[in-house]
């Protein structure tokens, strides 16, 4: 018998000398238990049974049940101990333990009841209930019908073998025209015997030579408009090599043909890197190298909101170059003989976790010899002239000595100052000759520099010197208004004739806002040029056009009537293909004059509030390089005849993204893996996603050929609008990646995707039948801890990979048994009750994210990819089980 059997019972007893005290009182006659008396027996008694261990009890029962084996650890505590045998269906042994240590001590007329998860071991007395009491106890190590003992496993995967996965090289919604050059990045560790396969697939008109990395791959090849060419571009893996590689589309077709308007190189190799490289909040965008002429159409995205972003560009330029982020011009570089770099920087930004059209192209070409490239732009200033417009907008401020003194005035002292002209000693300041307390000091003054007018006239200035010294082909004509649209100066391309005109422009009156757009409405409509209406303003409407939409002659009264007739004119001009714009100018611009404004201008991308009147220059040219962009672009292509200055974007160029993510995913013991849904067929597909693992990145392709990928749904949420950015497609990016925010998505489902192409918001075109959905998944390379196995044997696994490789692994590898397990494309097979198995099992279902019963890596004995950690006699795996004890009188 074990030593711990013989210990003596005064722990017991001293454990039970309080309860005793309490039941010496419950047994008199004349005393009932009070609530707190009962909370104190039945917390004392869970006490006594949590501190006493089986060691400590020298009864018959305990001494056999030990030396039977039936209490395998005299450690436990007495509640443990009936929590075991309660566990393993032994009632009658639980409830006699506990009687042994309760041993009668508990009132008689008591009523009291001890119980496990439900389940009565003891029960005294049994009368109605009244002033319940329950205490309760949590033991954990017990689950009924479970093992008390046995083992517990979980699975790793040590070492990544011949992971199979994707690396793509993209050519963004329109790369061109002339010879383009992307990227594409390959891990350190990657060799030309790794490649699975290559192909180049790519919407061209073109004849073009591949080139990798300055290796020519076979012979021409010749795409078709606006279809997809695919190529395999096995015959060339020799001229893949570790890290960054070039590809190249060296053109020898005119230059009109000369573009890629979406696709990629698509490499399917194996590696044993576990995970793509990245840094979070950070990602670079890397721009195309094209030489020939610049004329790119695309757009960058992050996951998550973009805080910061900084663009570099190196180029050579014989014309003016353009940038525009999204809906605005960042900035023309003007054509020069060198080569130029080119930085740019925007901070404490919000940009969405969307697609941010990027637009990057060649203007003022009217120096080529033949360009076809678009129609002429036609353009009314519409001022507001009213008596609002004397306000001040601009103040000049400087230092200025001042004299101050008090004056005696009657019997008051009564201060006074003013400008010091040469002394400060008397009254220079007026008042009585009487003076005292004379100072001199320096004094801060404003005065006005510039009214709102003034202002105004100069940013009218500015928009007739760009537009009009980007080509004579343009023209501009100039209404002001105040109470009714004053005489207009009809469309010219004369800069004189239309600086003299603004020169006389004279505040006074009230706001006839629909006046001046239906003069200008009417007299720009007989152009058949590209047609824009640029209205600024410092109020609320408040005259209105009692003639209608042709009435330039306002009546005052009906403020309600002047906005809405305001707002009326302007939808009739975006009606007739009028690119309305609109300015909400000056300081005191109510919140109901901002709202008429944004509602005047044709969407809300072409509103800009310029409450600080110092900003209305940068937006005034900011709008004239939009026109200008439109004017020199009628589509995607450019078709150029003659002779140009051959332009280079070149290699290098990128943009930084710094972006607060939207998700932050812990990569720690995870792999990554980038997969390639199946071919849409169309403009929707249902993508179905694995589940159990975490999406790290996802992009829809949109083969749009020569038109804008307008619209995109995941699962009914609209993750990209082209239309936000403006309704003047011209002026926009086109992406071929549009960006998936993950939270969108849905792992272990089907997923909706719903795209949309065309040429405005209101035209459509056919989707392609190529699009797919690429995403990057993280998946789990180790299992939780298993629940209790009594078996832990082992298995000769049959594994299959995604590289058709089958491997006979031993788990654990010094198994010696004939037990066979499988997992293949054919087969799955193991024991489900096996510590071993059932770990090894749930590791590989981890690593087959497709379910198509091959794992992403291979595993080989040698490399002991596979490590099952066991622990064996484990009491602690199981509940928490709750212990209750009820007593009610």
């Amino acid at each position: 018998m074990k030593k711990g059997m013989y210990y003596s019972m005064d722990a017991l007893l001293a454990g039970l000398l309080i309860v005793g005290v309490a039941v010496t009182l419950l047994s008199l006659s004349y005393y009932e238990p009070s609530m707190d008396d009962k909370t104190f027996i039945t917390q004392d008694l869970l006490n006594v049974l949590s501190a006493i261990t089986v060691g400590e009890i020298n009864h018959p029962f305990v001494v056999n049940e030990t030396l039977n084996g039936n209490i395998t650890d005299i450690n436990n505590t007495v509640l443990e101990q009936i929590g075991e045998y309660w566990a393993l269906n032994e009632t009658a042994k639980a409830n006699f333990l506990f009687e042994i240590v309760v041993n009668d001590s508990m009132p008689p007329h008591l009523n009291v009841l001890f119980s496990i998860e439900g389940d009565e071991l003891f029960l005294q007395n049994s009368s109605d209930i009244n002033n319940l009491v329950i205490s309760r106890r949590m033991i954990s190590g017990i689950a009924k019908g479970a093992p008390i003992t046995g083992s517990s496993s979980s699975a790793n995967l040590k070492k990544v073998r011949n992971k199979k996965t994707n690396a793509y090289a993209y050519f963004g919604g329109f790369y061109g025209q002339g010879n383009v050059s992307v990227q594409l990045q390959f891990p350190t560790d990657f060799q030309v015997s790794r490649l699975l396969a290559s192909e180049l697939k790519i919407e061209t008109p073109g004849t073009f030579d591949l080139y990798i990395n300055d290796i020519a791959c076979g012979g021409s090849r010749t795409g078709s408009t606006g279809e997809i060419s695919l190529w395999n571009v096995m015959a060339c893996n020799g001229s893949f090599q570790a890290g960054e590689n070039d590809i190249k589309l060296v053109f020898t077709t005119q230059l009109n043909v000369s573009y890629v308007s979406g696709g990629f190189l698509r490499v399917v190799y194996t590696t044993d890197t576990v995970q793509d490289p990245a840094v979070v909040g950070y990602k670079r965008y890397y721009l195309p190298e094209i030489s020939g002429f610049i004329n790119m159409y695309d757009a960058f995205s992050a996951q998550g909101l973009i805080r910061n972003w900084t663009m570099n560009l190196t180029l050579y330029n014989e014309y003016d170059t353009f940038v525009t982020v999204a809906n605005e011009t960042i900035f023309i570089a003007p054509g020069q003989n060198t080569t130029q770099n080119l930085i740019y920087s925007r901070v404490n930004q919000t940009l969405p976790p969307t697609e941010i059209p990027l637009r990057i192209g060649t203007t003022n070409l009217s120096n080529i010899t033949i360009a076809t490239a678009g129609k002429p732009s036609d353009s009314f200033l519409v001022t507001d002239v009213s008596g609002s417009m004397s306000d001040c907008g601009r103040y000049y401020t400087q230092d200025v000595e001042y004299c101050s003194y008090e004056y005696f005035w009657w019997i008051w002292w009564i201060g006074r100052e003013c400008p010091l002209t040469t002394t400060c000693v008397s009254n220079e300041c007026g008042g009585t000759s009487t003076t005292q307390n004379h100072l001199i000091y320096n004094k801060t003054v404003s005065t006005c520099n510039a009214t709102l007018l003034d202002i105004a006239k100069e940013a009218d200035h500015l928009f007739v010197d760009i537009i009009l010294n980007d080509s004579s082909l343009h023209e501009i004509g100039l209404v002001d208004f105040s109470t009714s649209a004053n005489t207009p100066t009809g469309l010219t391309n004369v800069q004189g004739v239309l600086d003299a005109e603004i020169d006389t422009y004279v505040d006074g009156g009230w706001t006839c806002t629909c006046c001046g757009i239906n003069q200008a409405r009417d007299l720009i409509n007989v152009s058949t040029d590209n047609k824009f209406i640029v209205v600024l303003s410092d109020g609320e409407p408040t005259a209105y056009c009692g003639g209608g939409i042709h009435d330039y002659t306002g009546s005052t009264g009906d403020n309600t009537r002047s906005q809405n007739d305001a707002i009326a004119a302007a939808q009739q001009a975006c009606a007739d293909n009028i690119t309305v714009y609109a300015i909400g100018f000056g300081e005191s611009m109510s919140a109901t004059g901002h709202s008429v404004m944004q509602q005047i201008a044709c969407n809300s991308s072409l509103y800009y509030n310029a409450t600080n009147v110092s900003a209305l220059a940068q937006i005034y040219e900011n709008i004239s390089n939009q026109i200008l962009v439109a004017a020199n672009y009628s589509s995607q292509t450019l078709s150029i005849v003659g002779n140009y200055s051959v332009a280079h974007l070149y290699n290098g160029s990128y943009v930084d993204l710094y972006f607060e993510p939207l998700v932050l995913t812990s990569n720690q013991g995870k792999i990554s893996l980038t997969f390639e849904s199946d071919q849409f067929g169309g403009c929707s597909a249902t993508v179905p996603i694995p589940g159990g693992i975490d999406i790290l990145d996802a992009y829809v392709t949109s083969f749009s050929s020569k038109h804008w990928t307008k619209l995109v749904t995941a699962n009914g949420v609209v993750v990209f609008n082209l239309s936000d950015y403006g309704s003047d497609y011209i002026l926009l990016g086109d992406p071929f990646l549009i960006q998936i925010p993950t939270t969108t998505l849905i792992p272990g489902a089907n997923n909706s995707i719903v795209l949309q192409v065309g040429d405005s918001p209101t035209n459509d075109s056919v989707c392609s039948l190529n699009n797919t959905l690429i995403y990057t998944i993280l998946i789990n390379a180790s299992t939780p801890r298993s629940e209790t196995f009594e078996i832990a044997d082992g298995c000769n696994w049959t594994i299959e990979s995604e590289t058709d490789l089958t491997s006979q692994l031993l788990i654990p590898i010094d198994y010696t048994g004939s037990n066979q397990c499988n997992y293949t494309s054919t087969s799955v097979v193991y024991n489900a009750y096996d510590a071993y198995d059932s770990a090894t099992y749930h590791l590989l279902v981890q690593l087959d994210p497709d379910n198509n019963g091959k794992v992403l890596v291979d595993l080989t004995e040698a490399d002991l990819e596979i490590t099952i950690t066991l622990v064996s006699g484990v009491p602690y795996l199981w509940g928490p089980t709750t212990v209750s004890m009820r007593a009610w009188t």
